[in-house]
């Protein structure tokens, strides 16, 4: 075998062994950690007994999205989670009605700042065939350098692994604009029952969406780099036969008439 050739095949060696050594990694460091994450979240079904706004003023320099760190599930899971879990869920249910008895719906001035009734908003919609109304009042003691932020709740009820009943609220993310967490609120109606999930360290935990059962981006690496691995492998296996065989004939010589060999 010639020094190129060589050089081939163990540039081969180790292009596999490296990049089955990462695939490696990517299973004991992403994977398995990314499946034990998702069974610490229990299944479960919950129903929603009303809708509540919590509200909370400041600073108008500082933005209403920065509130969301303090939202259990937010640095968990991340807020696209969010839109995939509640935001696009009534998309995915357009035959069901999803705001049967939503006339109940209240809201809530809790969560900062004073309140007094000195004007009123309201908005109402028939989009899924029955009427929903909200309506705030807007807080007069804002001072000029202020702002009030929005954050819609679902108050739910669920049962545990152990069959006790649990009521607890759903976070939603905050918002300057009440009408966009006014939407949102509307993808699980009020008196809904719908697929939930609650964190087995703290079963008051509650949301409408858990963690991926595993990583995608584990699955999309470990398939990358095993193939790459494998490729690898069965390149090095026929270039090092084909090399081998070249060697064989470069140094043994039979002679025409068969009786004599050569090396």
């Amino acid at each position: 075998m010639k020094f190129r050739e060589k050089i081939i095949c163990i540039c081969l060696v180790i292009f596999s062994l490296l990049t089955l050594i990462a695939t490696i990694i990517i299973v004991v460091f992403d994977l398995l950690p990314s499946m034990k994450f998702a069974k610490t979240y229990i299944p479960s079904d919950c129903k929603v007994i009303n809708h509540y706004f919590n509200t909370t003023v400041i600073p108008s320099d500082e933005r209403c999205m920065e509130l969301n760190n303090d939202v259990w599930w937010y640095n968990k899971l991340g807020a696209n989670a969010f839109y995939y879990g509640v935001i696009e869920h009534k998309d995915k249910d357009n035959n069901n009605n999803i705001n049967n008895n939503t006339n109940n719906t209240t809201d809530n001035g809790g969560g900062g700042g004073g309140s007094s009734s000195s004007s009123s908003s309201s908005d109402s919609n028939s989009e899924y065939g029955s009427s929903y109304s909200y309506s705030y009042d807007e807080d007069s003691s804002l001072g000029p350098n202020e702002k009030i932020c929005f954050q819609g709740l679902f108050e739910v009820e669920y049962s545990d692994q152990k069959s006790s009943m649990i009521v607890s609220n759903i976070s939603g993310l905050w918002s300057p604009n009440w009408r966009w967490c006014y939407t949102y609120l509307k993808s699980f109606g009020v008196g809904d029952t719908d697929n939930c999930f609650y964190e087995s360290t703290d079963i008051y935990n509650a949301n409408w969406f858990g963690p991926s059962k595993y990583s995608i981006f584990s699955i999309v690496g470990i398939c990358v780099g095993g193939g790459f691995s494998l490729i690898c492998f069965i390149l090095f296996i026929y270039f090092y036969r084909r090399f081998s065989r070249v060697d064989l004939n470069s140094y043994i010589r039979i002679s025409p008439d068969g009786t004599h060999i050569f090396y």
